[in-house]
């Protein structure tokens, strides 16, 4: 395997574990950890994708 690809995998699996404990905190209306944890996600993943765009 090349870097490129485990990285790809690690980053995929890192977004489905942030979005299912997202989810689980906000079933457990946990509303502080869940902003915290979507926050989270937005640092980790929608805003480097935005500034790779530009």
């Amino acid at each position: 395997m090349n870097k490129e690809k485990v990285i790809k995998i690690v980053s995929i699996v890192s977004g489905i574990i942030l979005i299912g404990v997202i989810i689980l905190f906000l079933i457990d209306k946990d509303w502080s950890n869940a902003f915290v944890f979507s926050f989270v996600f937005l640092v980790l993943w929608i805003f480097p994708a935005y500034l790779n765009k530009k």
